[in-house]
């Protein structure tokens, strides 16, 4: 082939091939990418795709479709393809490209405070943390701790190298006060005069226990005033935090006395004193306003004078015996008038009173005096002969026995009744002070119920037990 033959293929070539390119080139257009053709999301996010838009508007008849395989959570290089269509044949097709990166490191969480404190002289009990990536799920088994003398540092990376680390301030300090919880209730409302005992409260410190003996308790309680009272009570830990809780307490009026029982006197009556517990005996009896009978035995001196406040006081002084041994007063009649009458001049010397009210040790029915047979028989007999007038009682309030002051309350309510005399039999000797703590609710309740107070005299119709020897 001559030179001039090749010349003519060549141009032939570059002729159709230009005129390819000039098709290509000039060929419609009918899409048009909205937005950058190239388009960066980052690996998790949702993809708000811009879309296309056609170029002639005013094509009819064509739908656009989107085609491709795009992961949003997995990173890497992706084709959207828009599909012009008029249902019979494909027009026209354009791509964007869609990169999807992970720069995002994972979400790193600590359970608790960034800033911890923690008890003095303890160890930071780890709280906990976790992990989750956009990418890889949850990353927290892959969370790398490390303790260090006041912080805790936690690192985690996801699969690309994306990481994080966040710390833990330790503070070992006790900036917390102690809890304070109340024995009881945090109101208490009680009558005038009725005798207040504190529950007391505990209290537990973040740091340690607080003993209850270190409670501090401030109490302002005046049973004897109307009005409303705080009692305070406080505590302190052993890094200086102090906390206080209080408790209310109401002291109002009692109750109007009920008058079903008017007419009906109750004789309150207190052998083998008297006592140190003889002194509160005779403060509630005075604030109460009720007189009540005292049969005494010789003590030592220095009780004495409460004989003597007794009597000036209203109260009746009666005789018990001059001592208090079974065995030695029921030996004879002999020794048991010789024991009557040592005490009989005892308080006479006393208070100028010569009482002739007389109480049987054991009372007149007692066993006690069994050893001698028929004693309690003849002497009752040459009681009244000589003048005395003895008493028994029909309640008991079992303070004899080991009983706490509410039971003794209880025992005396349930022997009342609608009779018109009773004698209570209590005790203001030594080791009786449940006694005590009794004789203030006794009193209320027989006032509440219309019962009235009396003190044994001369004229009181005696009450006698059976006797039984």
């Amino acid at each position: 082939m001559g030179k001039k033959n090749k010349f003519w293929i060549i141009l032939s070539i570059v002729s159709i091939l230009s005129a390819a390119l000039f098709m290509q080139l000039n060929k419609p257009k009918y899409l048009r990418i909205v937005g950058v053709k190239e388009l960066t999301l980052e690996s998790g996010h949702l993809f708000d795709d811009p879309g296309v838009e056609l170029v002639n508007s005013k094509m009819t008849g064509v739908t656009v479709t989107v085609a491709g395989n795009l992961q949003a959570r997995v990173p890497g290089v992706y084709d959207v393809t828009y599909i012009l269509s008029d249902g019979q044949r494909i027009i026209e097709e354009i791509v964007r490209k869609v990169v999807v990166k992970d720069t995002t490191p994972p979400d790193l969480n600590l359970n608790g405070s960034a800033d911890t404190l923690v008890c003095p002289n303890q160890q930071y009990v780890e709280e906990g943390f976790s992990a989750i990536d956009i990418t890889d799920g949850d990353v927290s088994s892959s969370v790398a701790v490390k303790n260090e003398t006041a912080q805790i540092s936690y690192t985690v990376a996801d699969r690309i190298g994306n990481s994080v680390t966040k710390v833990r301030t330790l503070r070992y300090e006790d900036t917390t006060a102690p809890i304070i919880t109340l024995n009881g209730p945090a109101v208490i409302s009680l009558t005038s005069y009725s005798t207040y005992n504190d529950a007391g409260a505990t209290a537990t410190d973040n740091c340690g226990t607080i003993p209850t003996e270190t409670i501090t308790v401030s109490s302002n309680v005046n049973t004897s005033k109307l009005g409303t009272y705080t009692v305070t009570y406080s505590a302190t830990d052993s890094a200086g935090n102090k906390s206080e809780a209080k408790r209310t307490v109401n002291i109002t009026a009692p109750p109007a006395p009920n008058v079903s029982h008017s007419g009906s006197v109750i004789y309150l009556t207190f052998d083998d004193g008297p006592s140190s517990n003889t002194v509160d005996v005779l403060r509630i009896l005075r604030e109460e306003g009720v007189k009540a009978t005292f049969f005494v035995n010789h003590r030592d001196v220095g009780y004495n004078y409460l004989i003597q406040q007794a009597y000036a006081e209203g109260h009746t002084i009666g005789l018990h015996g001059y001592v208090h041994n079974y065995q030695y007063i029921y030996s004879s009649e002999a020794v048991f008038f010789d024991n009557l009458y040592k005490i009989q001049t005892e308080v006479e010397a006393l208070t100028g009173y010569k009482s002739y009210l007389f109480r049987f040790p054991g009372g007149a029915s007692n066993s006690v005096s069994r050893f001698n047979p028929g004693i309690m028989t003849r002497l009752s007999i040459q009681l009244k002969e000589q003048g005395f007038h003895y008493f028994d009682w029909n309640v008991s309030s079992g303070d004899a026995s080991n009983l706490g002051s509410a039971a003794l309350v209880a025992n005396v309510k349930g022997q009342l009744g609608s009779g018109k005399q009773y004698v209570v039999l209590m005790h203001d000797g030594a080791g009786h002070a449940a006694t005590v703590g009794a004789l203030r609710d006794i009193i209320r309740y027989g006032k509440s119920m219309g019962y009235s107070f009396g003190a044994i005299d001369i004229n009181t119709p005696e009450y006698h037990h059976r006797i039984a020897n």
